[in-house]
């Protein structure tokens, strides 16, 4: 069994006050489609934040912003189909696998060719399973 010290409380603080800010695209308007009862969910931690389960609580304090305090349908997400730990993110949060399409990137990024993915949570799955 670990034994937490003061230390560690504080620097737990740390990581999630820093996540908070990183957070780069919280909750917005979709640009596409333009429909003002859809949001994209967006994340990024710089890489000493990861795996910790920051970008995991946020997005679930996001989503649940978002539909019970802005009154959203639908909230989406896309990431790069090869980014497994964002996609695990976003089913781990609810959002469920929509479709792969061709990305539209032009820098030469690792795993570009394998195209993007999206994901999406409605009112009607969280009502559904409440």
């Amino acid at each position: 069994m670990k034994h937490l010290k003061e230390g560690d409380f504080a620097e737990r603080r740390k990581s999630a006050a820093a996540a908070k800010e990183l957070l780069l695209e919280k909750l917005r308007k979709a640009p596409k489609p333009d429909d003002p009862e859809v949001a994209d969910l967006g994340f990024r931690l710089l890489r000493r934040h990861w795996h910790k389960g920051l970008a995991s609580e946020r997005a679930r304090k996001l989503v649940r912003h978002g539909f019970a305090d802005l009154g959203l349908d639908r909230i989406i997400a896309q990431t790069m189909a090869v980014n497994t730990s964002s996609r695990a993110v976003l089913e781990r949060v609810g959002l469920t696998y929509v479709r792969t399409f061709p990305t539209s990137m032009t820098e030469p990024v690792e795993g570009v060719d394998e195209g993007e993915v999206e994901y999406e949570l409605t009112t009607y799955c969280v009502d559904s399973t409440t």
